[in-house]
């Protein structure tokens, strides 16, 4: 699959030489890095140039309708980078070209405006404080914001929010959130807990089998742990090593009383 995935890669960076002024080729090629290589620094230097050409196009009326959702997936890979200043750059972006009327059949950017809203809200200030090498800070920012209004005490219950979907219920084999798990391995890796960084990644990857980028993450931190002599533990985490069990009491499985 790799073979073919390189060949048609080839086929599109031929196609976008031949076609400079095509934003439709740049398109196709920095999809293909973001959806089927998962390479999503390519992918985003590719979609950000067919935005640029797409944007100068509307511009100068040679489009009817600008495709915005070229914005939209610039964002997306700066999300799964992740690069959160950058990506809420261009959600911004995309909410402004449809509020001055570049869409014809789209009014209200709503994907936007909830990514906007969910960034601020959810990874922006933990972003922040690691930009600012205080990584220990933004662990917890980022684990305190995910509790969204409950009490900051209880921070590592967001843990499990991050990795399970089902809200409290640990056991659940569905990622919930891989932007904020993604964020999570770049402190933990930062901060040099290359295990917790390892670890990170690994559930990213157990449990969505389709995160390539993950398991590249996963293996590159492994090398690291290598070259420093460290232990790297084998196959993908059962739970995170840093808790032996889960930080509250989980919900007990309500009784069915037999009907008189």
């Amino acid at each position: 699959m790799r073979y073919w995935l390189e060949e048609g890669l080839s086929v599109l960076r031929e196609g976008v030489s031949r076609n400079p002024d095509s934003w439709e080729m740049r398109f196709e090629l920095g999809w293909t890095y973001y959806d089927k290589a998962q390479d999503y620094s390519r992918a985003a230097r590719w979609l950000e140039q067919a935005m640029e050409l797409a944007t100068k196009q509307y511009i100068q009326g040679k489009l009817e309708d600008y495709p915005f959702y070229l914005d939209h997936l610039v964002a997306h890979a700066y999300e799964r980078m992740p690069n959160i200043k950058r990506a809420l750059r261009w959600w911004y972006v995309a909410k402004w070209k449809v509020e001055q009327g570049w869409s014809k059949r789209v009014k209200v950017d709503y994907v936007a405006v909830g990514a906007i809203t969910t960034i601020k809200d959810w990874y922006l200030r933990a972003w922040k404080l690691y930009e600012a090498g205080r990584y220990e800070e933004a662990e917890r920012a980022l684990l305190e914001d995910k509790l969204v209004g409950r009490s900051p005490e209880k921070y590592r219950e967001a843990l499990y929010r991050l990795i399970t979907k089902r809200e409290w219920d640990w056991r659940v084999p569905e990622p919930a959130d891989l932007i904020g798990l993604h964020l999570l391995a770049k402190i933990y890796e930062a901060m040099g807990d290359l295990r917790k960084a390892r670890d990170a990644w690994g559930w990213c990857k157990k449990f969505n089998i389709h995160d390539r980028y993950a398991e590249r993450m996963m293996r590159y931190i492994e090398q690291k742990m290598r070259e420093k002599g460290l232990e790297v533990p084998e196959g993908l985490p059962d739970w995170p090593p840093w808790e032996e069990k889960p930080p509250f009491e989980l919900p007990k499985e309500k009784e069915e009383k037999p009907e008189a």
